[in-house]
């Protein structure tokens, strides 16, 4: 199938992710020479929408300078949510073109954002080595900056026809006896758990610290009754919301309604009644 090849900026400067303006905004420090950045979101009823807000760089004065090729993958999310909603959909590119196989790729990080431990764990599972990407959050300059076309939007929207097909970007390893399970994704399409679900899930749940966890959604677990919610240090102890709430909240008071004729009745006082009974069997 094909697929458009990644716009090419050189000499391109990139810096961190700054505070946005607009709602719903993404804002980052760019100058990309014959390329406009771009990042869209289909959180409207109208559809995908450019969410970027672009800043220029300052170029005076020295700035760390990269060499050779870079494949520009967009914004970084440290929130899990947003990370893969919506943080991976350019490295597509890295492996269905040859001169990307190795190339180093950059995302734009807010300045001291921590690189969490399910984000190297995702990179892996889609054939990403880690220590190809860098997370940036200075100004530098790029020799060969490739730009691909963003693959979805956040909402589910398909930016590139066929994009589906690209996956799995790379070999995923099953543990044998790994259990099967069904996974039905938002565009309802039904495919087996093998293909990346529990192997993706298990191992990022290995490293998240949580109250509560909706896999395919977000917040979701909340508005289930029959799941508790119990908090991560200082923010809860026990379990509560939904019943596992009233059981939390409440000192049970525990009631037996006896039948009105009942065997144990034999074992009550006078015994004359039962005294008959056994007479009446040893004869």
């Amino acid at each position: 199938m094909s697929f458009p090849r990644p716009e090419v900026s050189r000499g391109a400067v990139l810096g961190p992710q700054v505070a946005a303006k607009g709602p719903s905004g993404v804002a980052c420090i760019a100058g990309t020479p014959g390329v406009k950045l771009s990042f869209l979101r289909a959180d409207t009823p109208e559809g995908p929408v450019e969410r970027l807000e672009l800043n220029p760089p300052e170029t005076e004065g020295d700035m760390p300078f990269y060499s050779g090729p870079t494949l520009y993958a967009g914004p970084y999310f440290s929130h899990f949510g947003h990370g893969v909603a919506e943080g991976l959909h350019r490295l597509w590119a890295a492996r269905h073109f040859a001169e990307l196989h190795n190339a180093r790729i950059v995302f734009q990080a807010t300045v001291g954002a921590a690189r969490r431990p399910w984000f190297d764990a995702m990179l892996e599972l889609v054939g990403i080595a880690p220590e190809r990407v860098l997370l940036l959050d200075h100004i530098a300059r790029f020799e060969e900056l490739h730009v691909p076309a963003q693959g979805r939007a956040l909402g589910g929207a398909l930016l590139l026809p066929d994009y589906l097909s690209l996956f799995p970007l790379g070999p995923i390893e099953v543990p044998v006896g790994t259990p099967r399970f069904l996974y039905v994704s938002r565009s309802r399409h039904t495919h087996s758990g093998i293909y990346l679900g529990e192997t993706l899930v298990e191992r990022v749940l290995e490293q998240v610290v949580a109250g509560g966890i909706t896999v395919n959604d977000t917040l979701l677990h909340f508005a289930i009754n029959d799941l508790p919610f119990g908090g991560v240090g200082p923010s809860g102890m026990g379990a509560y919301h939904g019943r596992a709430g009233f059981d939390g909240l409440s000192k049970q008071l525990p009631i037996l309604w006896q039948s009105r004729w009942a065997a144990s009745d034999l074992l009550k006082p006078p015994y004359s009644k039962i005294a008959g009974m056994l007479k009446a069997l040893v004869r």
